[in-house]
């Protein structure tokens, strides 16, 4: 939030919603990649779609919460 209130972006909310999803894929893609390294088998959102729906979606209310906050904070 505070980079995006230093750098003054015109719709923080915008910017801050994809922020969570980028956040959210990169999480599931890592997930993927050291759950069957550190446990020997997959876990995680990857074996089950609908978690990957939820980390989607929790994502987005953050970048949604966080970016209604700096668009009050910018004004």
């Amino acid at each position: 939030m505070i980079i995006v209130l230093v750098r003054k972006v015109p719709n923080p909310v915008a910017i801050l919603i994809c922020a969570g999803l980028s956040y959210a894929l990169f999480a599931i893609i890592l997930s993927g990649i050291l759950s069957p390294i550190l446990d020997g088998e997959l876990k995680g959102p990857l074996t089950n779609p609908l978690a990957i729906v939820g980390v989607f979606a929790t994502n987005a209310i953050w970048g949604l919460l966080v970016g209604g906050l700096a668009k009050i904070f910018k004004r």
